[in-house]
């Protein structure tokens, strides 16, 4: 009796292990199918959307195929009724008006090379060709940069050896003019040479010897000039009729015109690019 019961025991147990294994499996066998099933979905889904994607993308292209069908029928009805065609049209009138911006700019550059000659009294000499004004140039510069002097430095004029050149300018134009109006001094002298570096291409542009004028660059000359005849005055230099506000005015002009200069470059860039697509359109 305790043996049968013993087996019946050992078979229960085995039943309930058989009967969780096989709830075990009937669970993963249904969570296997469920998972499977919703990626099935998925995919069917993001399918449908590739699809409505595609199709659409084919609508838009051929939405612009039509489109552009019937730009080319009406160019096409306008060339043939009219004589008139629209690209070639277009591309002309964009030549018109960079050669009307062009031509603007060249009148600008007329116009600042008559303001340079009309200021030339403040730029005038034969000592802006002399044959060592570049070598002191260059030595005015390389020393006035080093920090034991100053552009200022009176130790410059030493340093230089400018006495000579000094002496010759002082025999013709705007050097001449201005020691004409103030007793003679080393200060007097040294002054005199400072407005020499920045206006010697003002000099070259107003007697012919330079062509090339940079706006920028001689921006910045013009504006470095003012401020030496500012200083002239600051120190009592009797500048007679060469007086800074002139200068400043001179300055405010060539603003004026090299602001309209730039903004017609800026337009004649952007028409030459309008131009090349309408090029490449009829390519």
């Amino acid at each position: 009796m305790q043996k049968n019961s013993k087996a019946l025991y050992v078979i229960c147990i085995l039943s309930v292990i058989v009967l969780v294994m096989a709830v075990i499996f009937y669970g993963y066998s249904y969570l296997h199918l469920n998972s499977s099933q919703e990626q099935r979905d998925l995919n069917s889904e993001l399918t449908k959307k590739l699809n409505d994607l595609t199709t659409e993308e084919q609508n838009l292209l051929q939405s612009y195929e039509d489109t552009q069908n019937k730009i080319a029928q009406k160019q096409e009805y306008i060339l043939s009724t009219y004589g008139f065609d629209i690209n070639e049209s277009m591309k002309s009138y964009i030549g018109e008006q960079i050669t009307i911006l062009n031509r603007e700019n060249e009148e600008i550059e007329n116009q600042v090379l008559n303001l340079i000659k009309d200021h030339s009294d403040y730029y005038k000499g034969e000592y802006y060709n002399k044959e060592d004004l570049e070598n002191i140039l260059s030595n005015y510069f390389e020393l006035s940069d080093e920090d034991k002097y100053n552009s200022l430095n009176l130790d410059l004029y030493d340093e230089l050896d400018i006495v000579n050149f000094i002496d010759y300018a002082k025999s013709y134009g705007t050097i001449k003019y201005l020691s004409s109006l103030n007793d003679w001094s080393l200060d007097n002298n040294f002054l005199y040479f400072l407005s020499i570096p920045y206006s010697v291409e003002l000099n070259a542009i107003s007697t012919g010897q330079e062509a090339d004028i940079n706006f920028n660059h001689l921006k910045g000359r013009i504006d470095s000039l003012q401020k030496i005849y500012e200083l002239y005055e600051d120190l009592g230099l009797n500048t007679g009729s060469l007086s800074s506000a002139k200068l400043k005015k001179f300055s405010n002009k060539c603003d004026e015109l090299f602001k309209t200069y730039y903004e017609n470059q800026g337009s004649i860039d952007v028409l030459r690019k309008i131009s090349d697509k309408y090029e490449q359109i009829e390519q």
